[in-house]
Formats: structure tokens, sequence, C-alpha cells
């Protein structure tokens, strides 16, 4: 179980806590190749997942989204976890209320997004568990809401549900302007990976890279981003 710092939020989150440290560099040097990773249009949303549960993507979306907030950026992180939602305990908000209400109606958007102690970040949680997680984020009502979010904020960071178990990710990734894909170092299978870039590739999904995450300390590397592609790995 995740810390808690005396400011509430997870000690996971090192872009807030630790803003020196090896680890919020390269976050920034993330949020920079990302800026130049879509050179037809300027990036304004962004989908983080990875192949299976347990690597890491809602680590890195939160991190991601508090560098981009502390770089002036409007961001908006939205979690987009239905199934195993995770934002609100990251950031220590309550999670009853969120995505889902929004999306059937039951909350206006400009009530569920809360602010954040972090100037520029604000907060869009899951919210309570659909039955139908899947139809949900499917629905007209999520790309309506996408347009309008995107005209809201200047960026804005889907944490999704991991490719291979849930279908809805490749969805969200197929509104957003790019995916971002996050892999845990010694531990995702090669085949894992190789079929969920297969699932976003046949979704129309933009790959704009991958996170290697959860890198031993001493091997030189720690957090790394690379260009998107496994041939040689």
């Amino acid at each position: 179980m995740s810390r808690l710092s005396r400011h509430g939020v997870t000690s996971k989150l090192v872009t807030l806590l630790s803003p020196h440290s090896a680890g919020v560099e390269a976050y920034r040097l993330l949020r920079t190749n990302l800026r130049y990773a879509s050179v037809d249009k300027p990036l304004r949303s962004l989908a983080v997942t990875s192949a299976l549960a347990e690597e890491g993507k809602s680590l890195t979306a939160a991190n991601l989204a508090i560098s981009a907030a502390q770089a002036g950026v409007r961001t908006l992180l939205v979690d987009a976890d239905l199934r195993k939602p995770a934002v609100h305990k990251l950031f220590a908000v309550p999670g009853h209320t969120g995505l889902t209400a929004v999306l059937v109606g039951l909350q206006k958007m400009e009530d569920a997004i809360q602010p954040t102690q972090v100037d520029n970040l604000w907060l869009l949680v899951a919210g309570d568990k659909p039955p139908n997680p899947a139809e949900i984020l499917q629905s007209e009502s999520m790309a309506s809401l996408h347009r309008r979010l995107t005209g809201e904020f200047d960026f804005v960071v889907y944490d999704c549900p991991p490719v291979l178990p849930a279908v809805e990710a490749v969805d969200i990734g197929a509104l957003a302007d790019g995916a971002l894909v996050v892999v845990r170092a010694e531990t995702t299978p090669k085949d894992a990976v190789q079929q969920a870039l297969s699932q976003l590739a046949h979704g129309h999904v933009a790959m704009l890279g991958a996170v290697l995450n959860g890198v031993r300390a001493g091997s030189g590397y720690g957090y790394n981003y690379y260009s998107y592609g496994y041939g040689n790995a």
C-alpha cells in the first residue's frame, strides 16, 4: 500500500513531492518528447495505458499530468479506468462521483471536475463502478464529453484500463490525439506487449511512444521514454 505524505497525496507522486529527483527529470523529458511527437497538430489529449494490469500506468499518467501543469499548461487528469480506478487514491480525494455520473447524466461536468493543490491541474475521477464500463466509454456521451474537455483544457490525460483485459482502452485511445504504453521492465511478457500494440493499431490509435517502468536502481536508466517499436526487443 502506498504511503500518504503530509500533503495527503501518495508518496509515489514524485513530480509533486520530490521536485529535484531523477524521476522528475525523466517525466519532464517525457513531457518534452511528447510535445514534439505530434508534428501535424498540438497534442491536446493523451491516453496512457498498458498491456496488462500493475504496470504503473496510473502513476505515469498522474506524474505526467503534474509535470505538464507545473509547466503552466492547463491540465485535466481523467480516470477512465472504470474497472479499477486509482486516481482518487493517488491524490487522496473523494472518488464516489466523477466520470461515470457525468456520462449517465447524474452530474454536470463542471461539478464533477475537482481542483488540486497543483496550479493548473484538475481531476475528473472515475466515480462509482458501473456494471457496463465498456458500453459507457464507447458511448456518444463519452465522445461528446471528450470534445468538451479538450475545449476547456489545454491538455487532457486519460488514465485508461490495460488493453488486453479491457476493450474500452482502445476506444479511449482512438478518441485521444495519441497513446502512450507503459511497460514494466523484466515483468511484462513480450507477446502481451505485441498483442496490445496490435489491438491499438487495429483500433486506429496513434501510438506516440512507450515508458519503460520499474528499472532497477543502479541500472543507469530510471524512468525511460523511447520511440515506439518493439522490433529489437
